[in-house]
């Protein structure tokens, strides 16, 4: 939905679908938990303090 929408993509594996058919949607990353999310996007907040 994410490319038909022109938007990026990050995929979750512990939902309804296996990792291998996620990747198939070429997402930019594709996390085990939900809570590996924070520790993803820290590198891109560039408003935060170091």
């Amino acid at each position: 939905m994410a490319h038909n929408a022109g938007a990026h993509a990050l995929a979750v594996s512990g939902g309804a679908h296996e990792r291998e058919r996620l990747l198939q949607c070429r997402p930019l990353a594709c996390l085990e938990r939900v809570t590996e999310l924070t520790r993803w996007l820290r590198p891109f907040d560039y408003a935060a303090p170091p």
